[in-house]
C-alpha cells in the first residue's frame, strides 16, 4: 500500500516533498527518530516555490524550537505513551500543533485538515484518526487571545515575536523550573545551572531570548565601498542588520566580498586582537569560513591557513577561498606536516554547546546535558593541546566559543594556564542581548574569547 511505502522511508533516502507542510513533516520525522540528539538541518525545499519555502522553514523552526511544549500539549490528550507512537504520528502531532499554537495566519481548520492528510499519506487512515482527535483537543486548549508581555504564567505561551498566547486554562505545571523548561524547550539541567550561576531572572531571560528568531546581521567593518542598500546600523559598531528579503540578501552577499554574515559577538573575538601583526595565522576550526574572512580583512599582510576536520565544511572552505591569494585551505594532517612552529596566531573557534546562540541554533537546546558538556570540554582541551606544537616562538592562541558556560570558557582558560603555562588576556564574555519583540538592532549572541600567551 502507498502509505506503507511512505512510512518505510528513512532519513537520507530520496523523498520529494509536495508542499511546505510535507517538507517540514519529513524533516521533523527524521528528528523524531533521534530526539534529543538533534543535528543542524533544514527541510528540503528544492522543489518548492519561494512562498512555500518560507512557510516550510518557519514551520520547521517552530517545531524544533517549541518541541517540548508541543509534545506537552499533545500528551495531555493521549491514552498511550508518546514514545510508543509511530514516528510519523509524532511528527504530525508536532507539525500540526505548531500550526495551531504558533503560526499566525493559518486557520485551525486548515491546520487540522492538512495535517490529517499528511498522516494518511505517510502512515495510513487509522493513525490519521488519532492525530485528528488529539489536535482538535489541542486546538481547544489554545485561544486567540494575546498578551503584550509574557509573564511566565501557567496559562500562556511565550511567542517568538514577543508577547504571549493565552491558553484556555492554567494547564502548565505549577513548578517554575518545570514550566519554563516546557515553554522554552531548554533542558531542566541547563535551567538549573543558569539559575545557580546567574539567578532566576537572568535564567528566565536566557530561556525567553532563545525562542526568538535571530536577525541576520552582517559584518560591515571592512567595507570597500558605500554601505549597501537594505541594511541598517546595528547598535554595535561595524555591524548592520539586514532589512531586505532572503533573495535580496543572497544577491548582496554574492555581489560583495567585503560584507558577510556575522554576529557582533562572534566578530568581537578577532576585533579584540586587531592591533596584532601576525605573519602566519592558522584557523583550525574554520567551519564555513566566517572568521577566516574576518582574519583576512583584519590582517591583510598575513598568510592564513584554514582547516576543518569535517570534510563537507572543508569542501565549502575550498570553494569559498579558491580564488584567494591570501588564504590557503588545508586538511588537518597537512597543517600538522607543514606548519609546525610557524604560527604567530592560532584561532580556535571550538565546537561547543552553543548555549549562547540558541536562537540561531534551536536544535541545540535539546542536547544540553552534563554528558554533552563533559565530552565537549575534553574536545576543547585536546584542541588547545594540539595547537601548541604549531606555535612559533611568542605565538598565541585566540580561543573562542559561542557558549555562556564557565566550563567551556573561563575554566578552560584556567586549565590552559595550569597545565600548559598559558596566560590569559583580553578576555571577553558576552551574554545574549535583545530578544523576542525587540528591535533587531539590539540583538546579539552570547559568547566568549580569550587570548592565550605562553
Amino acid at each position: 500500500m502507498t502509505h506503507t511505502r511512505s512510512f518505510d522511508r528513512r532519513p537520507g533516502r530520496s523523498t520529494r516533498p509536495r508542499d511546505a507542510r510535507d517538507a517540514a513533516f519529513l524533516a521533523v520525522q527524521g528528528h523524531v527518530r533521534r530526539f534529543p540528539d538533534l543535528l543542524p538541518a533544514s527541510p528540503d525545499t528544492s522543489a518548492l516555490s519561494a512562498q512555500d519555502t518560507g512557510l516550510a522553514r518557519a514551520l520547521y523552526r517552530a517545531v524544533v524550537t517549541r518541541w517540548s511544549v508541543l509534545r506537552f500539549l499533545a500528551e495531555r490528550h493521549l491514552t498511550s505513551s508518546w514514545d510508543r507512537l509511530q514516528p510519523p504520528v509524532r511528527a504530525a502531532l508536532l507539525v500540526g500543533g505548531a500550526q495551531i499554537a504558533f503560526m499566525d495566519g493559518i486557520p485551525v481548520h486548515a491546520a487540522l485538515h492538512e495535517t490529517v492528510e499528511l498522516v494518511k499519506r505517510h502512515a495510513g487512515r487509522k493513525p490519521a484518526g488519532l492525530v485528528n482527535a488529539v489536535l482538535r483537543r489541542v486546538a481547544s486548549d489554545v485561544t486567540d487571545e494575546r498578551r503584550g508581555e509574557w509573564r511566565d504564567a501557567r496559562d500562556e505561551l511565550p511567542l517568538a515575536g514577543g508577547g504571549a498566547r493565552v491558553l484556555s486554562s492554567p494547564l502548565l505545571p505549577e513548578n517554575d523550573e518545570e514550566r519554563l523548561a516546557i515553554t522554552s524547550g531548554i533542558t531542566p539541567w541547563a535551567l538549573s545551572r543558569w539559575r545557580a550561576t546567574h539567578g532566576d531572572d537572568i535564567a528566565r531571560r536566557l530561556a525567553w531570548h532563545s525562542i526568538g528568531e535571530a536577525p541576520v546581521i552582517l559584518n560591515t567593518a571592512h567595507l570597500l565601498g558605500p554601505l549597501p542598500e537594505g541594511l541598517e546600523p546595528h547598535e554595535a559598531p561595524g555591524a548592520s542588520v539586514v532589512r531586505t528579503d532572503r533573495v535580496a540578501m543572497e544577491a548582496l552577499l554574492d555581489a560583495r566580498a567585503d560584507v558577510w554574515v556575522q554576529d557582533p559577538t562572534s566578530a568581537g573575538a578577532v576585533e579584540s586582537i586587531a592591533e596584532l601583526r601576525p605573519r602566519v595565522v592558522l584557523d583550525l576550526c574554520a567551519g564555513t569560513g566566517t572568521k577566516t574572512r574576518q582574519l583576512a580583512a583584519a590582517f591583510p599582510e598575513a598568510e592564513i591557513v584554514a582547516s576543518e576536520i569535517d570534510t563537507k565544511r572543508l569542501d565549502t572552505l575550498r570553494a569559498r577561498f579558491a580564488d584567494s591569494a591570501q588564504v590557503r585551505v588545508r586538511t588537518i594532517g597537512e597543517v600538522r606536516e607543514t606548519s609546525l612552529e610557524r604560527a604567530d596566531l592560532v584561532l580556535l573557534d571550538v565546537p561547543c554547546s552553543n548555549s549562547g546562540v540558541l536562537a540561531r541554533r534551536p536544535e541545540a537546546r535539546h542536547r544540553l546535558s552534563s554528558a554533552q558538556l563533559a565530552r565537549l570540554v575534553e574536545i576543547q582541551r585536546q584542541l588547545v593541546a594540539d595547537a601548541i606544537p604549531l606555535l612559533a616562538r611568542g605565538g598565541t592562541i585566540l580561543y573562542a566559543t559561542c557558549s555562556i558556560d564557565r566550563e567551556e570558557n573561563e575554566a578552560l582558560a584556567s586549565w590552559a594556564a595550569k597545565w600548559h603555562g598559558f596566560q590569559g588576556s583580553r578576555e571577553r564574555r558576552a551574554m545574549p542581548g535583545g530578544g523576542p519583540g525587540l528591535d533587531a538592532a539590539s540583538y546579539r549572541d552570547g559568547g566568549y574569547s580569550v587570548l592565550l600567551t605562553r
